[in-house]
């Protein structure tokens, strides 16, 4: 995708984000199948809050303008709004069968 809008994706790499519909529990049984951990799908807002989203957002927001806070609160917002990408876009972990829960799936 570029710019809201499907783009072949051999044009300008890493300068659009490439998109695809994912079939997690085919994924983790494969995973599991081949000897590997898999640590359940989060939602990309409970991932990115695990991860310390409000922590970051306050950090950032410390010592900027008026107009830095709102986009960079603006910007949190989309990622983790369920009626925007929070809910939409999913993290799984794929790990080596000794590897301990990471943050935020513990």
């Amino acid at each position: 995708m570029s710019n809201h809008k499907f783009a072949d994706v051999l044009q300008s790499p890493g300068e659009q984000d490439l998109t695809a519909h994912v079939s997690f529990s085919d994924l983790a049984n494969c995973a599991t199948q081949a000897g590997a951990k898999v640590f359940a799908p989060l939602t990309q807002a409970q991932f990115l809050y695990g991860m310390g989203l409000q922590e970051r957002v306050a950090r950032l927001t410390n010592a900027t303008t008026p107009t830095q806070t709102r986009d960079i609160k603006t910007a949190a917002a989309r990622l983790t709004a369920a009626d925007q990408m929070g809910e939409l876009f999913k993290v799984m972990v794929i790990a080596a069968q000794n590897t301990a829960p990471p943050a935020p799936f513990t």
